[in-house]
């Protein structure tokens, strides 16, 4: 157990934020794959889920599933303070706006390009809690979903716990809302980690970013000949024009030479 703890400190801490962050979605990634390809298992074979239970023993289960009743209570308690953040902060937020003299309307790109938009982007917090908290509550719902799903797979009876906490109709809309939360936010991070070949295209354009082109190489050849040939001939007028200044001296010489001459006779 201490090794394992071991691991799992070292690959999460000291770390930068956006480096957590992405190892954090990919265990979640991670999770989803394993509890969907367990339903599809369940589905087709009918009997993957009680060969697990079988290896887990009952002191494993039992543990786990007070794990999942905690782990559901938890995440469904943060995705309420999470979304009741987010509706007090949009609200400051254009309450602020109004103080200000700044009306809200739907073209997002006028308020871009107006200047006290951007002071209030600048000066305000508003926006970054509110980004936070649907965040926050986006992830938490995403939680939610993977714990729902193991406790329906792993213990039935957590599942029926928790949706007895409501009545029918907001369960189904709980349903709808975790399922959209998926298909927008999930599904594609799901597709990208592992079902594309995203380490393999990322070296191919390591490769290229590395490797300029052939046509580049053939003009900056071409370059070089050019800078080469004007060297020369710049090396030739140089001894040119030193060659003309030596005769200049030397015509200099000479006629002052006769000066002197003519002056002493």
């Amino acid at each position: 157990m201490q090794p394992f703890i071991t691991a799992v400190s070292s690959w999460f801490l000291n770390k930068d934020e956006n480096e957590q962050r992405f190892k954090i979605m990919y265990v979640k990634s991670l999770f989803y794959m394993i509890l969907i390809v367990l339903l599809v298992c369940n589905f087709f074979f009918g009997n993957t889920v009680s060969e697990i239970k079988n290896f887990f023993g009952d002191t494993i289960l039992k543990y786990l599933s007070l794990f999942l009743t905690i782990g559901l209570q938890f995440f469904t308690v943060l995705s309420l303070i999470s979304l009741i953040l987010f509706a007090i902060s949009a609200l400051l937020d254009y309450i602020h706006c109004k103080l200000i003299g700044i009306e809200k309307d739907n073209n997002f790109m006028k308020l871009i390009k107006d200047n006290n938009f951007m002071k209030l982007i600048k000066d305000n917090n508003f926006a970054n809690l509110i980004y936070g908290s649907f965040d926050r509550f986006k992830c938490s719902l995403e939680d939610i979903m993977i714990f729902l799903i193991a406790a329906y797979l792993l213990d039935y009876d957590v599942f029926i716990q928790y949706k007895s906490i409501y009545n029918e109709s907001f369960w189904i809309l709980l349903l709808i809302v975790m399922f959209l939360a998926f298909i927008i936010f999930s599904l594609e991070g799901i597709i990208n980690r592992f079902f594309t070949l995203k380490s393999c295209i990322n070296s191919l354009n390591k490769e290229e970013k590395l490797s300029p082109p052939k046509n580049e190489d053939t003009n900056l050849n071409d370059e070089l000949l050019l800078l080469k040939t004007m060297n020369q001939n710049l090396e030739k007028e140089i001894l040119f024009l030193e060659a003309e200044n030596n005769r200049l001296r030397e015509k200099d010489l000479s006629l002052k030479e006769q000066g002197a001459t003519e002056k002493y006779i």
